[in-house]
């Protein structure tokens, strides 16, 4: 197909969340549609990959994108997700997160485990995969659930803390990437600092994580929720959807 596009990224993750950084965005983004209304072609479609995107287009979708249609993908809260969709102009994919699938993974491998503890931070993704959790608890009957949650911690006590987990624990670790200094890490170095403090073994439902410390079974791929959403966007573009 011969369509144009753009890419902002929000680098949430990098930048963190601050109303200083989401100003700066929103300004950025303002600037960009504005010129493309004035000298190109207005936009089209807008996609907003993940939780923090699909916020920002419906806080702002009447101001900056009234009528265009909006495509998400790779976002992990379905409630917020369902509501989103009320809208004609607004669809997407949930992000399919194994987390049933990889707890029984880790089951299989530690039958002894009596406890499972996520590890996360406070991100919206991070916060949905909690709540999922939470969620599937009841089926998991003879296990204590807790979590540890780094965006309320220093790093320093956050590695002195996985240093003396229960050893018959399931340790599920989410992104974690920001701790409560407002430092934020690389999901690489994360699960690397992870693997080098953490007394028992950890499972994650994200790719990024695999060579990097953490033991998964099904995960989460990024470029093929990309790939649907950009052709679901197509579809919409050429009347198909």
């Amino acid at each position: 197909s011969n369509i144009g596009y753009s890419i902002e990224y929000m680098n949430d993750n990098e930048m963190g969340d601050s109303e200083t950084h989401r100003n700066n965005f929103y300004a950025l983004i303002k600037e960009h549609v504005n010129y493309h209304k004035d000298y190109e072609q207005p936009f089209s479609a807008i996609m907003a990959g993940g939780d923090a995107a699909l916020r920002f287009c419906m806080d702002h979708k009447q101001e900056l994108f009234p009528n265009v249609p909006i495509v998400f993908y790779g976002v992990s809260d379905i409630d917020y997700a369902k509501e989103c969709v009320s809208d004609p102009n607004v669809c997407g994919n949930i992000e399919k997160i194994y987390l049933r699938e990889t707890i029984d993974l880790a089951r299989a491998l530690r039958p002894n485990a009596d406890e499972i503890i996520m590890i996360h931070d406070l991100t919206d993704e991070d916060r949905a995969d909690w709540r999922m959790l939470q969620n599937l608890a009841p089926e998991y009957p003879k296990y204590k659930i807790s979590d540890i949650n780094t965006g309320q911690m220093t790093t320093e006590a956050f590695c002195e803390t996985i240093e003396n987990l229960n050893k018959n624990a399931i340790v599920l670790c989410s992104h974690a990437q920001k701790d409560s200094a407002h430092h934020t890490f690389s999901t690489v170095k994360r699960f690397n600092m992870i693997a080098e403090h953490c007394n028992v073994p950890v499972f994650t439902c994200y790719m990024e994580a695999i060579g990097n410390g953490a033991t998964a079974g099904d995960v989460v791929y990024a470029r093929d929720c990309s790939m649907e959403a950009a052709e679901t966007v197509v579809q919409v573009l050429t009347g198909a959807k």
